[in-house]
């Protein structure tokens, strides 16, 4: 399992092309077997203890 975690979905697809994520994705055909992609929501609420982690197509809690 591998994961990055970006503020935003503007930072995830500037971050997506750079020269070390391109680095990446060019091994990943010689370090895994097979893999999927996914997109989840991870959220830290202040004075809570914890991460919430819910699918990204969810909306979103205020």
């Amino acid at each position: 399992m591998s994961f990055c975690i970006w503020e935003s979905r503007d930072d995830a697809r500037t971050a997506s092309r750079g020269p070390r994520h391109i680095e990446a994705i060019a091994l990943v055909e010689q370090m895994y077997e097979r893999y999927e992609l996914e997109f989840h929501r991870l959220t830290k609420r202040a004075g809570v203890d914890g991460l919430k982690f819910e699918p990204y197509d969810v909306l979103a809690r205020a």
